[in-house]
């Protein structure tokens, strides 16, 4: 046992202290820096999977304005004949269809809701949905990590 009088315990205990709290500095720090690197990296690739199903929702939104406006004849006469309501449904599902094969593509799983909260489309389970409906922010992408799945 030392004595807490000697010359080496007044050298080693404060070696020790200030080791010790570079340790723990260093422990904190890097725990940061990955926290914030891992939130980085995954908030990128929902904003480029985000991206790229606003590509197709804009490419749908375009095909329906364009032959409007360049007065294609194609789309307006059906819509003229069943209403322009089941073109517009038509799209909807062709857009989903494409949304769903883009999803399964890239092995993601999610949800598209509208800006009034109706559920369009989800990969989900109902089990999940209902366990992530309190926790959705109102607009925006976002991630969640459940059990090593990101959602």
């Amino acid at each position: 046992m030392i004595d807490r009088y000697s010359i080496r315990f007044k050298v080693i205990t404060p070696i020790l202290i200030f080791l010790t709290v570079i340790m723990l500095s260093l422990l904190i720090v890097g725990y940061q820096v990955s926290k914030n690197v891992f939130w980085e990296y995954h908030t990128f690739i929902i904003s480029r999977h985000s991206s790229e199903v606003q590509k197709i929702v804009n490419t749908a939104i375009d095909e329906l304005t364009t032959s409007h406006l360049l007065g294609k004849e194609d789309e307006l006469t059906t819509s003229q004949l069943l209403g322009k309501e089941m073109v517009v449904d038509a799209k909807k599902k062709a857009v989903i269809d494409e949304i769903k094969s883009y999803w399964s593509s890239n092995n993601l799983t999610g949800f598209i809701k509208t800006t009034d909260g109706k559920m369009v489309y989800s990969s989900l389970d109902s089990t999940s949905m209902k366990s992530l409906q309190p926790q959705l922010p109102e607009e925006g992408d976002f991630h969640f990590s459940k059990a090593l799945a990101h959602i």
